[in-house]
């Protein structure tokens, strides 16, 4: 004979997630392309050869003027 009974327990109700309009995503892709083109402007700048360009005056970059 079994003393306890088991829990009752209910399923949750499944969360669907709503259809994003075109605008949303449009305006979400774009937001992409300009993360991406920052980041590969910004890499480029720190890796290449030459580095963060110095003035005119100074050939490095943080000497005083």
């Amino acid at each position: 004979m079994c003393m306890f009974s088991k829990p009752d327990i209910k399923a949750a109700p499944q969360i669907i997630a709503a259809n994003p309009n075109r605008e949303a995503t449009r305006g979400g892709d774009m937001e992409a392309r300009l993360r991406r083109a920052r980041a590969s402007r910004a890499s480029s700048i720190l890796t290449s050869p030459v580095g963060i360009p110095a003035g005119q005056t100074t050939r490095q970059l943080g000497a005083p003027a």
